[in-house]
């Protein structure tokens, strides 16, 4: 297979259930351009390795590397990013489904303005059976993405990069449910002043809630901890507020989760973005019921 254009990565680890409805959005691609789907398994003890192979058979593009021992999600992330060969990178987990035309929606939006380095688009959330649960539409979040960014973790799937402006970045191993929150972070504020982003308004991934998900396994109470830290480890880094201090207050809603900085007393967060962040939330069909 000649170098692929782009590269659809999938981190699985004992998936088996979902793990061929995945993978068989990610093959199935209208995109006509040379594509590759890779896997990186972290060590599964279920039957995933063999759900693979079987797909392997009948699909040359499918590429499999397998971890020796179990690793982590932010160690296996960073498997798939080093062993990519496409220069746009697409991001699957092994329970969601990518939408038949996503990859080629994505790529012609790359290709629309070589200097975006990054493309998200509207995403639905499903339940273990397939059935919707909700839609979660991002048009007017695009208006003000740097200011939404650091304060308000919405959903952003699904997530592209274009490969050369992530470098040498990697996931942090360390972390466990909010590692992808802090490399879209790390990404976006190494290039802050650039960062062109492209957003396509239409439903491009189907997020599956189910109740093995990472994201249920670990308390929404530590994720929202890990995520306070996050911000303010970046926003001390990169030097948002000088040397004033400053403080993350949480503002929950059901559970989505909206971060304001206050410096001197003062929260920084736009009104017009503050306000687009709450029509999001409040009307996620998913959150409404």
């Amino acid at each position: 297979m000649s170098k692929p254009k782009a590269t659809i990565m999938i981190p699985a680890y004992n998936a088996e259930k979902f793990l061929p409805q995945a993978l068989e959005s990610a093959l199935n691609q209208t995109f006509r351009g040379s594509y590759e789907v890779l896997i990186v398994d972290d060590c599964s003890t279920d039957n995933s390795v063999e759900v693979i192979k079987d797909f392997q058979k009948k699909y040359p593009r499918l590429r499999l590397i397998n971890h020796r021992k179990n690793q982590g999600a932010g160690y296996t992330r960073n498997t798939l990013l080093e062993n990519s060969g496409g220069d746009v990178l697409v991001g699957l987990d092994n329970d969601d489904r990518l939408h038949p035309r996503a990859l080629e929606k994505i790529v012609d939006c790359m290709n629309s303005n070589n200097k975006i380095s990054f493309v998200y688009a509207n995403h639905e959330e499903i339940n273990e059976e397939g059935n919707l649960l909700g839609v979660f539409k991002k048009d007017e979040c695009n208006k003000h993405f740097k200011d939404l960014i650091l304060h308000f973790h919405f959903p952003g799937h699904p997530r592209a990069w274009r490969k050369e402006s992530i470098g040498n970045m990697r996931f942090d191993p360390s972390l466990t449910g909010v590692e992808d929150y802090d490399f879209l972070l790390k990404v976006i504020l190494s290039d802050w002043n650039n960062l062109q982003v492209g957003f396509i308004p239409e439903v491009l991934y189907s997020y599956r809630i189910h109740n093995n998900m990472v994201s249920q396994v670990k308390t929404q109470e530590r994720i929202e901890k890990d995520t306070m830290t996050i911000l303010k480890k970046h926003l001390k880094n990169y030097g948002f507020y000088g040397d004033k201090e400053f403080e993350v207050a949480p503002i929950k809603y059901k559970n989505l989760h909206l971060w304001d900085h206050k410096v001197e007393g003062r929260g920084v967060m736009k009104e017009k973005a503050k306000q687009i962040a709450f029509n999001f939330l409040k009307n996620s069909t998913l959150y409404m019921k």
